[in-house]
């Protein structure tokens, strides 16, 4: 009697670990970084995605944050797979 039991122990078991993955997962989406404060410099995101050939290339880019001068404007599309990096205004 317990042999028939186990199966369905295991199945709950994976069960509660997959609902906890995906909330661990849909909670790290909160984590992002913060963009620099007004005239601070950019927070500049770079998406990702494999072509054909199963290499990586840029797809997309956002801009956050603000410099004097020319505004960049967002481009492409965006994606799960990106890089982010911090950009000081007059910095290239």
């Amino acid at each position: 009697m317990q042999r028939k039991n186990r199966p369905r122990a295991l199945r709950r078991a994976a069960l509660a670990a997959l609902i906890l993955a995906g909330c661990v997962f849909s909670l790290s989406s909160l984590a992002l970084p913060v963009p620099p404060p007004n005239g601070g410099g950019w927070l500049i995101y770079t998406y990702y995605a494999k072509d054909e050939s199963g290499q990586d290339i840029v797809v997309g880019m956002r801009y956050q944050g603000g410099c004097p001068g020319p505004q960049p404007h967002n481009s492409g599309v965006t994606t799960s797979r990106f890089t982010y990096k911090y950009v000081s205004c007059g910095q290239n």
